[in-house]
């Protein structure tokens, strides 16, 4: 093709489907924007530039995050929907389990939270994990570890919740425990924890699977 018959056809959408064309610059921008902050967090690039990436992995952002719980908390008493210091459910999307995290955290702070549904779409690792103690990211057909499942939502897209391990630790209180299951999950691709582990999480956290099609599967 031709720079003209290029033009002529970039011209068009823009012309003809704006919307298109704004998605497309859109997409562009996430892909460089999240390979930029790969590099900040993977690299040597935080330390030689003196910066700090502030996305669902820093513990800034989960402390951000604890103040919409006890906002919300008010919020619903306000409006006359429960008793004073009543216990409520939280459901959050699983996200990168930052957000589920900090429910934790909120609820560890005496905010009166009875449990934290993480509802999952068909990237559904976490609502797997709560049901047979293992965490096993979905495989290829040669058993490869695969990609997240494209859906209509793409900050559920994920398939390791590089939070997780946070909630592990709180669970056991064991940091070689834990270090040893994020070493099953690199060589081996999936981890199993123990009874004692797994009955704590649960003592907080529930977990729901929503996928198009399919039947609506409810907390558990």
């Amino acid at each position: 093709l031709s720079l003209s018959i290029v033009g002529d056809i970039i011209s068009n959408i823009i012309n003809y489907y704006p919307n298109i064309f704004i998605s497309i610059v859109i997409f562009i921008v996430a892909v460089f924007i999240a390979d930029f902050s790969k590099k900040i967090i993977v690299s040597d690039f935080k330390e030689e530039n003196n910066t700090i990436s502030f996305n669902s992995i820093q513990i800034l952002r989960i402390i951000a995050q604890i103040v919409y719980y006890f906002y919300a908390y008010v919020k619903i008493f306000e409006m006359g929907e429960m008793y004073e210091w009543e216990e409520i459910d939280f459901s959050v999307p699983s996200w990168n389990f930052w957000d589920a995290l900090a429910g934790l955290y909120a609820k560890q702070m005496w905010l009166p939270i009875w449990k934290i549904n993480i509802a999952t779409n068909k990237n559904d690792v976490l609502y797997r994990f709560f049901r047979n103690w293992i965490y096993e990211p979905l495989k290829n057909s040669d058993w490869s570890r695969a990609r997240a499942q494209v859906s209509y939502a793409p900050s559920q897209d994920i398939t390791v919740s590089s939070n997780f391990e946070r909630a592990l630790y709180w669970a056991c209180e064991d940091a070689s425990k834990v270090k040893s299951w994020m070493e099953d999950l690199k060589n081996k691709g999936f981890f199993q924890v123990d009874e004692a582990t797994l009955t704590k999480l649960k003592s907080v956290f529930t977990a729901s699977r929503a996928v198009i099609g399919l039947p609506l599967n409810r907390p558990m």
